[in-house]
């Protein structure tokens, strides 16, 4: 009986590691709130909340000259919340030095997901690089959409499948998601088509101030509780390049 508990206690522990690696091998997003933890009042995170900036990669990655824009931000509070910003960030955003071996491995953790054409995941080396920007482009009805809608579900796939276990963000500049491409092709890959598009979080922009926005705090615009956990969170933009001409004076 002792050897039994023995067993089964040794069996919990290493589940339990299993999990801990697991978490390790995440990169989860840093809710902003995390700044309390280097001095921020709870008044100013609120109104980095407000301005759409609800994870510490965010307030990092925003100029200092939108930071200021924030109502009751002066030069001194910016400096001070880049600061504490900076401290609190594990994911390297706060462009710290590395070494080359940090470089290295987090390199080891960067994703392939299967774009759906093995003659595509060969051009591009094994398939759409997690952490980076893949950028497609061609002429109309060149499969241009008909790609986002397949790393829609691609990018739910698990590793071994060459997925990436994520949700995805996708932003439709066009009005062109159709959410029974998506089902159809989740059929394909042998998903379920329902529970495949609840890891699909839809945001209609229209012009490329709000493609900019969204793009640079797309967890805020969505909500942070739902995909604060996911393993990946992939954005699959439509065209950029008409938004941008319909916003040029004068077009």
């Amino acid at each position: 009986m002792a050897s039994a508990q023995a067993s089964r206690r040794n069996s919990n522990q290493q589940q339990q590691q299993n999990e801990d690696q697991e978490v390790d091998d995440v990169d989860s997003f840093q809710c902003v709130e995390e700044l309390t933890n280097a001095g921020i009042k709870m008044a100013e995170i609120n109104k980095l909340k407000e301005a759409n900036l609800a994870t510490v990669g965010a307030v990092l990655a925003t100029p200092t000259k939108r930071l200021l824009t924030i109502r009751g931000f002066s030069d001194a509070t910016v400096a001070k919340i880049q600061l504490a910003a900076a401290k609190v960030d594990t994911s390297g955003s706060s462009g710290m030095f590395k070494t080359g071996l940090q470089c290295r491995q987090a390199r080891e953790k960067v994703i392939k997901v299967h774009t759906g054409s093995k003659q595509l995941d060969a051009l591009l080396g094994g398939g759409i690089e997690t952490g980076s920007i893949t950028e497609f482009f061609g002429e109309f009805r060149s499969g241009k959409t008909q790609l986002c809608h397949t790393l829609c579900v691609t990018s739910q796939l698990s590793k071994e499948s060459g997925g990436a276990e994520g949700r995805v963000v996708y932003m439709d500049t066009e009005g062109n998601f159709r959410p029974e491409r998506v089902e159809a092709i989740a059929e394909r890959f042998g998903l379920d088509p329902t529970e495949t598009l609840e890891n699909v979080i839809v945001t209609r922009v229209f012009n490329h101030e709000q493609q900019i926005d969204r793009a640079h705090v797309r967890i805020s615009v969505v909500n942070v509780g739902v995909l604060q956990n996911a393993r990946n969170v992939k954005t699959s933009p439509e065209s950029q390049v008409p938004l941008r001409l319909t916003d040029v004076l004068g077009r």
